[in-house]
């Protein structure tokens, strides 16, 4: 990777020359593998806002005017990020370290200093119309950042957990690169206290169930040959949380509790095309008279144990040694009176 940090002095230096007055910035630090700096200042020859925008991973030279790109900005965009800025009341940093984090900074009257990691926080869902701004003036190309930004808001960030991608070695890589002491230690603990119900490795991702407080999925796909990893984890918390923690701590230590496997023996794919287009299904127990099945999004379903004919159309072709689910099933199916 190339030293971001270096031309990001140098991009500073180089407005600094122009003799501009930056009015606002925001960087995008190792955002999926991408270094975005984009920042708004006034010109005060030309007396005109412009803003900048420079993929610091595309930098090729100390040249920074080659690689930095601008466009004016209305005045009214700049009234209403004044306004923002203004009436904005969280002003402290609330990031905790991560491997990629999001910085911005205003010199306006009320002077902001801001840091998350990857997804905007809904306590600061006003800055949707910074982004706006930002990323209405900036190539399309970078479209994708501001939909990612605001997924928290709009509530769609999990489309974008599964999606993230990052050279890891998921047996080697110190776990600081990732994980925060504090999300080690407790990934330590909920490993060490038994807490994950089923992890096991299926073609080219693992598939882990966390009993806690609830219950927490986590799937990890992972490229061993270019040791590239994508995770999914359905918890609320940063991205890379302790549950991410636990299971990279777990496969390291080659632990492994298969999943419940079962066939559905029916014609009718209503249910199943939401589940995993696999040749069996992934099973973590039973729910009253279902089933919990984890679904291709990472999402536990409970399918009905019995179909419109009210008969079982479950086969179980992977149980524990004590056949649990099977003794289940059947003893449910032996009370059913309609069986």
């Amino acid at each position: 990777m190339k030293n971001v940090n270096s031309y990001l002095i140098l991009v500073k230096k180089y407005f600094k020359k122009l003799k501009t007055e930056l009015f606002a910035e925001v960087f995008l630090e190792n955002y999926n593998n991408r270094n975005i700096y984009i920042r708004i200042d006034f010109f005060k020859k030309a007396r005109v806002y412009k803003l900048s925008f420079i993929d610091l991973e595309h930098v090729e030279s100390n040249d920074i005017s080659v690689w930095v790109n601008s466009c004016n900005i209305e005045p009214n965009s700049i009234f209403l990020l004044e306004s923002i800025f203004n009436n904005l009341k969280i002003q402290d940093t609330i990031s905790k370290d991560s491997s990629y984090r999001v910085t911005i900074n205003a010199n306006t009257k009320n002077h902001v200093h801001l840091e998350f990691n990857r997804f905007l926080p809904l306590d600061l869902y006003s800055l949707t119309d910074f982004f706006i701004v930002i990323f209405n003036n900036c190539p399309k190309k970078y479209e994708g950042f501001f939909f990612e930004l605001i997924s928290l808001i709009i509530g769609n960030s999990n489309e974008f957990t599964y999606n993230d991608e990052i050279k890891f070695d998921i047996l080697k890589t110190s776990l600081k690169k990732l994980f925060i002491d504090e999300d080690i230690k407790k990934g330590n603990d909920i490993y060490k206290e038994d807490l994950i119900k089923f992890l096991e490795k299926i073609e080219n991702k693992y598939y882990a169930i966390i009993e806690s407080v609830e219950t927490y999925v986590v799937i990890i796909e992972y490229n061993e040959k270019e040791n590239i990893m994508k995770v999914y984890s359905n918890c609320p918390c940063n991205f890379y949380c302790k549950h991410v923690a636990a299971i990279i701590i777990a496969i390291r230590d080659n632990f492994e509790k298969r999943f419940y496997k079962l066939t559905y023996d029916s014609k009718k794919n209503s249910f199943l095309e939401k589940l995993m287009h696999y040749k069996f299904f992934l099973c973590i127990g039973l729910q009253n008279e279902g089933l919990k099945i984890l679904s291709k999004e990472g999402n536990i379903e409970i399918a009905p144990l019995f179909d419109i004919n009210n008969k079982c159309p479950w086969s179980v072709i992977e149980d524990d040694n004590k056949k649990s689910l099977s003794k289940k099933i059947q003893t449910i199916t032996l009370k059913n009176p309609l069986k």
